[in-house]
């Protein structure tokens, strides 16, 4: 029987994927005949094969492993498009663990309004040590509005889509966002341009688990520069609203005015982290337009 439900999982390198596929799988409210589970594998050794297979002999629905391992997540999150058969994709990251009701509420949302795609919320886990100011910040929870409302930016991380809608468009993920990241964002405004309705669920939580390495300064420095040479490559490649001299004219000014944000934390951890964040973006900004490249994912950021 065709599953009414594809739920997708791209990996690389992350062990802790058992507990996401684990969590998936714990669903509440969803008919477990009507769900599967993809998993594709872009780790070139295919580390987690055994995990996948391990928790697939014994599952109450189908657990499929795909191995891929060609270090590029565009190509994973295509691969996921291929094998998957549902009628609905739902996608979660591999270092996210879904609330039992999350799939419940993604349908829902999708059910009450009539809507070809809805973006849940994500709730960041900070580990022990974590320091105040990240905290305060939270850089890595992702809340997209109430119930209903229509968000501005979309990302694969806890979303639900049509299936239907991506192949009468033609729609697959952009390799040449692969190993920078950026791919998801670029696929969901294409697709948000073909006029479609697109929701938010603040119910639908899935729980992003931080890691050590992603609360220091260094990575954050890293992450929100490398977001910056993302959409500054866009503009190069004339996938954004923006020409390169448009987007160069805008990142200038901020990091002329933003070079001191470290004063900004007389007015507080939260402002103080925004304007930190958009300097370095802006940074980025102009880096990517200029070169026309973004830092790999895996070199750190």
């Amino acid at each position: 029987m065709k599953p009414y439900l594809s739920v997708c999982v791209c990996t690389y390198k992350r062990p802790h994927v058992a507990q996401t596929i684990r969590s998936v799988l714990a669903q509440e409210g969803i008919c477990h005949r009507t769900i599967e589970i993809v998993v594709v594998d872009d780790d070139p050794e295919w580390s987690a094969e055994a995990i996948v297979e391990a928790i697939a002999a014994s599952a109450p629905h189908p657990v499929y492993y795909v191995r891929l391992g060609a270090q590029n997540v565009a190509a994973a999150r295509n691969a996921c498009l291929e094998a998957a058969r549902g009628s609905w994709i739902a996608f979660i990251d591999d270092d996210e663990i879904a609330e039992p009701d999350w799939l419940s509420h993604l349908v829902a949302a999708q059910m009450a309004h009539g809507a070809d795609v809805v973006k849940g919320f994500v709730r960041a886990v900070y580990p022990p040590g974590t320091p105040d100011w990240v905290k305060i910040a939270d850089p890595y929870t992702r809340d997209y509005g109430p119930t209903g409302a229509r968000p501005k930016m979309l990302a694969t991380g806890n979303v639900l889509f049509l299936r239907e809608v991506v192949e009468r468009h033609h729609m697959r993920f952009n390799t040449a966002f692969g190993r920078s990241g950026g791919e998801d964002t670029e696929f969901f405004r294409r697709l948000r341009a073909t006029g479609l309705k697109i929701v938010a669920s603040r119910e639908a939580v899935v729980n992003e688990i931080v890691p050590e390495s992603r609360i220091t300064r260094a990575y954050l420095v890293s992450r929100h520069r490398r977001m910056g040479q993302i959409d500054g490559l866009k503009t190069r490649l004339g996938l954004s609203t923006h020409s390169p001299i448009a987007a160069l004219g805008k990142a200038a000014p901020l990091v002329a005015v933003l070079w001191s944000y470290p004063l900004f934390g007389m007015l507080g951890a939260r402002l103080a982290f925004r304007a930190f964040a958009k300097f370095w973006y802006s940074i980025g900004i102009i880096q990517g337009a200029l070169s026309g490249r973004a830092q790999d994912m895996h070199e750190g950021g």
